[in-house]
């Protein structure tokens, strides 16, 4: 019998957009991907936590220029290539490791760092 987890209603209190990279019919004379990143699914409630101490060590053996761990309910199609929008703040983040916990379908967590 699975145990099925419980949020609080405040957890995901921001919301994201996931970015997808340009389709691979854009590519430059080398074969590059060229273009801007397009929105795929637009204002998922989230949850935004930075890291620090003994959590960055830890999401850094998984991604080594993790700063953030973004949770999102679990969407297929999302990849470490994707990039994630924080509503309403402009800024954009990449997505370099993606961790289903468990493999339960609860949550995802997005292991990010920021793009400047």
């Amino acid at each position: 019998m699975k145990l099925i987890q419980r949020r609080d209603a405040g957890d995901f209190r921001k919301s994201v957009s996931i970015l997808k990279p340009p389709l691979d019919a854009d590519l430059d004379e080398q074969g590059q991907k060229v273009g801007p990143f397009r929105k795929c699914f637009y204002e998922l409630p989230a949850n935004f936590v930075t890291l620090g101490g003994r959590e960055l060590e830890t999401a850094r053996a998984m991604y080594a220029e993790a700063e953030c761990i973004i949770t999102i309910d679990p969407i297929e199609g999302i990849h470490p290539r994707d990039r994630v929008e924080l509503e309403g703040t402009g800024r954009v983040f990449h997505v370099g490791h993606v961790k289903n916990t468990d493999e339960e379908d609860v949550e995802l967590q997005l292991l990010c760092s920021e793009i400047r």
